[in-house]
């Protein structure tokens, strides 16, 4: 199974996409340094078989996953876990940000009343 031209300059330059919105994202401090940690290994694996595309095709023949359609969907369910988490972590930061709003209004009650 080889992979096409249009197949490897397309997966190319998307994984160069990819790689460069994710040092953008760092680099302005969008992405706290414990989830660059998480997303910067992944993009540069993104990267790496962006340029050797072939490469993911002799690691697919090797663990036996005849079809790259499967890594697609190994690679979408990590994508899916990796999101879950975060929005776990949001969903509970929120929270937070909601308690601390109500103490806050209260102090603030607590000081006016005083």
């Amino acid at each position: 199974m080889e992979i096409t031209i249009t197949a490897r300059i397309i997966f190319g330059a998307t994984s160069i996409l990819i790689t460069a919105f994710i040092l953008y994202f760092i680099g302005n401090n969008s992405i706290k340094e414990k989830y660059s940690l998480l997303w910067l290994p992944l993009a540069f694996l993104f990267l790496f078989f962006g340029l050797f595309p072939n490469l993911l095709v002799k690691i697919s023949s090797l663990i036996h996953l005849h079809y790259i359609t499967v890594i697609l969907l190994c690679v979408i369910f990590i994508f899916t876990c990796m999101l879950l988490y975060l929005t776990i972590r949001l969903s509970s930061l929120r929270e937070d940000v909601k308690k601390l709003a109500q103490e806050i209004s209260i102090f603030k009650a607590k000081k006016n009343a005083a």
